[in-house]
């Protein structure tokens, strides 16, 4: 009940900030446009700032071999995750840019908007450390075939992905923390200040992106709901029973299901839009899904603190 109870409080705190998002948004005291600046910030500043702080705090020589696991089993799941997805996204739509959409978010949670903030404040920093290393699969697949998928670029390949800054913090802090390296306590101070913004930031640009399409549209389409509950509870729970039949360290189980409880990601909102495209699906998706989300996530992470812990 303690893990149920901190994970709901959690969903509705980011939840309210959505809100926040979505009203100052649509009474035009944060400018419509004003999406592109916060997700620069979650870019460029927050989100590398958390990847950085978690590896050099928590990955060192003697948990290496389990960070290999880790990323291993991302693989794993990236790959077999997006088949699934593939075959699922077929009855949703003939259009093919609308499956492309299907197949993204069912292949993709939202990790760095929600994932993140969501997965270190209910199971802690290692948790969180763990779960960057399990999702950098993810992370690859979103720029070099997630990008070209919800829009009209091509792939741009491993190089372009290499330049990203959350990969380049990400490599950063795992070399300090293998490493040992002392770092100036006051870089200490500025990136988990900068990490404290993730949470907040991420979904008020939620809420702004919303905002965009009138409350109708985002909630009259029942495929919605359905491709909701499969992203947040079946995916989840068919992985959580595979991975016990294959008797999977619970280590990994633990992130992997709570990887994949997440809503229904951003992206499929924010790639359209950058590059001219339709975002319209993808924001019925993340709004759909962010408010289930309120009650399955911390179900799954219920569920998994009664199995796993």
């Amino acid at each position: 009940m303690e893990i149920f109870s901190t994970a709901a409080n959690q969903v509705l705190v980011l939840f309210a900030f959505i809100l926040v998002g979505y009203i100052l948004t649509k009474t035009e005291i944060l400018k419509v446009d004003a999406s592109k600046d916060l997700s620069n910030v979650l870019v460029y500043v927050a989100t590398p700032s958390i990847l950085f702080n978690s590896c050099a705090k928590n990955i060192n020589t003697d948990n290496i071999a389990t960070s290999g696991m880790l990323l291993f089993a991302g693989v794993i799941v990236v790959f077999a995750g997006y088949f699934t997805a593939t075959a699922l996204a077929k009855p949703f739509s003939k259009n093919d840019f609308e499956k492309n959409v299907y197949t993204y978010s069912f292949t993709i949670p939202n990790l760095g908007y929600m994932g993140y903030p969501m997965v270190q404040a209910v199971f802690g920093d290692q948790a969180l450390a763990a779960m960057v290393m399990f999702v950098f699969a993810m992370n690859v697949f979103i720029y070099i075939k997630g990008l070209p998928m919800l829009s009209s670029r091509e792939s741009e390949g491993i190089k372009f992905v290499l330049k990203q800054p959350t990969i380049i913090a990400l490599f950063a802090g795992i070399a300090v923390g293998l490493t040992g390296i002392k770092l100036p306590r006051i870089l200490d101070d500025v990136t988990s200040g900068a990490s404290a913004l993730m949470g907040p930031i991420a979904m008020i640009l939620t809420g702004s992106v919303l905002s965009k399409r009138p409350i109708k549209e985002l909630i009259s389409d029942k495929k919605t709901y359905i491709a909701s509950v499969i992203r947040l509870v079946l995916l989840p729970l068919i992985t959580l029973g595979i991975m016990i039949l294959l008797k999977v360290d619970k280590n990994i189980i633990l992130v992997a299901v709570a990887t994949l409880a997440m809503p229904l990601g951003l992206n499929s909102v924010v790639f359209p839009e950058a590059y001219g495209g339709d975002g319209r699906l993808g924001a019925r998706l993340a709004l759909v899904s962010h408010a289930m989300s309120i009650l399955t996530i911390p179900a799954v992470f219920g569920l998994l603190s009664i199995i796993l812990l």
